[in-house]
């Protein structure tokens, strides 16, 4: 454990004796603490641990059932080491605690956050912490509220201390009060100028004497009548025969003290007593006679009454309705007309709201008011303010005052746990108000409480704010979740870009180049060369590379649904719209959207792409808000843009938008070279996908490959090395096994027959696997997936070769996938 001791240990031992809090009773102020905790920072267990030499000791607690631990294997000693707010977000994962009982064993400790219990001269006495039995952290706003209530445990700690001296003074007051009272020397003077009621009893409790200040206070004019009689008859009920007790115990030489209600002789108002009789003794240390002391506690009593209306009216609302009910019975205790409690509602602290105002007899509308000229200016400045009297002339600006005829006024600030001003009590009549301690007090008290609501009712709404913002962003991620969901079962034709020829080599150089910055792409090359790949390797190595890589294959999409697919829709927009959807540039905000075969998009849909290079900013179809995004733009095709600008079917200004940096990728016809490096790669992952152990490929095969000119390019030589290895049944690709390269052209198709053909072998071998999958197209069991295509590109091959599922009455039926 000496880890654990703190240099100044001995010194924050003393400080923590100081406070005389260990081993006491449980106090409702420490359990409204902790259960504020754990509700604010949603785990199931919270303590105020107060850490001495050998144990924690837990003051206040939630959810837990042990009372004290050693303090060698407690979270909370490592936590008072801090400065500030400690966090273990598992503690399993952490060295330090991974091995240690409390999470090993009850209460499975994994997730612990403890803010240190900090004096005033510094000292770290101990923790307001939070526990849970799963890894996890706190928000910004939870750990705020931890250090707040941190703060406030730390008052009423520094609160209990204060009014253990004040007793303390207090006792030693009447002591001393004794002493004088037996010197003879003072006694005369001191008896008949104290404003206490200070009488001499005898043996028996009858009326000897009384002082003139104590006749004064009982309003007794006369003494003579009451001389010689029964003082315990003075009392009634209960408190009778607790002045007899007092009596008797004062006769066998002790001290008694009791409080008692006795109203004035003359005006007959209320008063409580604090009372204290004890012995005169005479020269042989017997007593002789009695001295009965009573002081007038009525204001003190009135204002516990006072506390007591207040906080029961209180005690069991919170939000709107407590500030309601506090104003109400604050107005209605202090014998005022009109009350309010009002927050900040700026940070420079220089207009409030009420939250409740009271007027007469009824709640007002609440209002909204600037502070500069009135007298609550001062209280949010920290200060205490009292204008007995003519206030609406000493605040002539505040015109609402003159209008209600204010004439006296009393306001406290409200101040937070961090001691910043939330707001302000102030309560205000059409009379002269006369200021009692206890008013204050009442008011102050109450501010107290006032401002762990506004806290409360402000965390609250920082957790709703923050929940709304969750919900958009867990909505968010579904919304791409669903996309890339889409985008894995369509899957994709290859991982990486092989090829080690000068000509690829260039283009990899060129990917480095414009990949880290947000330039637009353009990415030209024959069908099947790779170009989803390169933007795929481009996206990879940007700085969006953590946000999405969105993939839109334009010419797969009918043209009356491509801009909703692209900008998305509202709900109703169109027939079948049953609800709004995002769109795939609102999908790739902060990262990047693949747009495939662009030049298949209708010039109406250019225009709106052009806007989005430009400015950014789009609307949904049926829409209203213009939406703005953050996307990169990377677009591809196999047609020459410049021919179709020619003819009209594409925008000069988009292509010299999307043209800005252009990446030529080459057929595989003009890098040969890599034709080995490509067919190992590729007959390695067919290999591990079918789980086949095909290891290589014959001369004659490489020999053919190399004739062939691949008019397919890479996804060409992808397919037929898929196929193979689904065909072999030996660990070397041979001729036999080449099925599609025999019946192929070992040059690109010349002539129509020869187009012809290949069109009814690619018939053939689509309907070959639609066959094997059921006519499934999609899906990992699709055809599309056999056949190494993505599942809109074979539905598009279906319907430009006339591929239909056909029932057994020749009739053309929907197809699966």
């Amino acid at each position: 454990m000496t880890d654990l001791i703190l240099k100044d240990e001995h010194a924050r031992l003393r400080s923590l004796l100081d406070y005389k809090i260990l081993d006491t009773p449980v106090a409702r102020e420490y359990d409204e603490a902790v259960f504020l905790a754990s509700y604010i920072c949603e785990t199931p267990i919270a303590v105020i641990s107060l850490i001495d030499a050998q144990r924690q000791w837990f003051k206040a607690k939630v959810g837990l059932s042990i009372t004290e631990t050693p303090r060698e294997i407690s979270l909370c000693a490592h936590a008072i080491q801090q400065s500030e707010l400690f966090v273990v977000p598992d503690a399993l994962a952490d060295p330090r605690f991974k091995a240690n009982p409390l999470v090993l064993e009850d209460p499975k400790i994994r997730f612990y956050a403890g803010m240190p219990l900090i004096t005033p001269d510094g000292a770290a006495i101990g923790t307001v912490c939070v526990i849970d039995r799963v890894p996890r952290e706190l928000s910004e706003t939870q750990q705020n509220a931890l250090r707040v209530l941190s703060h406030q445990v730390m008052t009423l700690l520094e609160l209990g201390r204060t009014q253990e001296k004040l007793a303390g003074i207090t006792a030693s007051s009447l002591e001393r009060e004794h002493a004088l009272r037996q010197s003879e020397q003072f006694k005369a003077r001191i008896i008949e100028s104290s404003t206490d009621c200070i009488k001499v009893l005898d043996l028996e409790g009858r009326l000897l004497s009384m002082n003139a200040g104590g006749m004064a206070a009982l309003e007794i004019c006369d003494f003579m009548p009451v001389k010689n009689a029964s003082w315990i008859d003075f009392w009634s009920g209960q408190d009778r025969e607790t002045a007899a007790m007092a009596v008797e115990s004062a006769r066998q030489g002790k001290t008694a003290r009791f409080n008692g209600y006795f109203p004035l002789t003359q005006s007959h108002k209320p008063a409580w007593w604090d009372v204290v009789v004890s012995p005169i003794l005479n020269e042989d240390g017997n007593p002789e006679k009695l001295l009965a002391v009573s002081r007038d506690i009525t204001e003190r009593k009135q204002a516990e009454g006072s506390l007591r209306a207040v906080t029961e009216a209180t005690a069991a609302v919170t939000g709107i309705e407590f500030f309601r009910s506090l104003t109400e019975c604050l107005a209605a205790t202090l014998g005022v007309r009109y009350a309010f409690t009002a927050e900040c509602t700026n940070s420079s602290n220089t207009e409030v709201s009420t939250l409740a105002y009271w007027g007469g007899n009824q709640f007002l509308d609440n209002v909204t008011f600037p502070l500069k000229g009135t007298p609550c200016e001062k209280v949010i400045g920290g200060e205490v303010c009292f204008y007995p009297r003519d206030t609406w002339h000493l605040f002539p600006e505040d015109k609402p005052l003159k209008e209600l005829g204010i004439e006296s006024y009393l306001g406290v600030p409200i101040s937070g746990g961090s001691g910043k001003i939330l707001g302000h009590i102030a309560v205000l009549d059409d009379r002269e108000m006369k200021l009692g301690s206890h008013q204050v007090l009442i008011l102050k008290t109450f501010a107290v409480r006032a401002a762990a609501e506004l806290e409360r009712k402000r965390a609250e709404e920082a957790l709703r704010l923050s929940y709304a913002e969750l919900e958009r962003l867990k909505n968010k991620i579904q919304a791409e979740h669903l996309y890339l969901q889409e985008e894995i079962q369509s899957g994709s034709n290859f991982q990486e870009i092989v090829g080690s020829s000068e000509k690829m080599q260039k283009m990899f150089r060129n990917i480095d180049r414009v990949a880290r910055t947000d330039s637009t792409v353009l990415i030209t090359g024959e069908t099947g060369t790779g170009k989803e790949l390169v933007a795929r390797a481009i996206h990879h190595v940007s700085n969006r590379k953590e946000r999405p890589l969105i993939v839109v294959n334009c010419g797969a999409l009918p043209a009356g649904l491509i801009e909703s697919e692209l900008f998305g829709h509202e709900k109703g927009a169109f027939t079948g719209a049953t609800a709004r959807r995002k769109g795939r540039f609102e999908l790739a905000d902060g990262g990047t959207i693949f747009l495939d075969e662009v030049g298949e998009l209708p010039l109406e849909t250019q225009s709106k792409l052009l806007r989005i290079l430009q400015e950014q900013e789009f609307e949904r179809i049926g829409g209203t808000d213009t939406l703005h995004v953050n996307v990169r733009v990377i677009t591809a095709t196999n047609r020459n843009l410049e021919e179709s600008i020619r003819n009209g079917a594409f925008r000069s200004d988009l292509f010299y938008r999307l043209n800005i940096f252009p990446i030529s990728l080459p057929p595989l016809r003009e890098r040969r070279e890599d034709l080995p490096g490509l067919t190992a790669y590729l007959l390695s992952k067919f290999s591990k996908r079918t789980g086949k152990r095909v290891t290589g490929i014959s001369q004659e095969v490489m020999k053919e490959f190399m004739a062939y000119d691949w008019p397919g390019n890479v996804r060409e030589l992808a397919n037929i090395l898929e196929r193979a290895v689904i065909l072999c049944d030996d660990n070397v690709l041979r001729p036999e096994n080449i099925s599609l390269l025999k019946s192929a052209s070992k040059s690109t198709p010349s002539s129509g027959d020869e187009v012809v053909q290949l069109q009814e072998s690619e018939r053939r071998e689509i309907i070959k696997a639609l066959t094997k999958t059921n006519w499934v197209v999609g899906g990992p069991n699709g055809a599309a997936k056999l056949l190494g295509l993505n599942r809109t590109t074979l539905i598009a091959k279906m319907k430009k070769l006339s591929i239909q599922k056909e029932d057994g009455s020749n009739k053309s039926v929907p197809i699966a996938g």
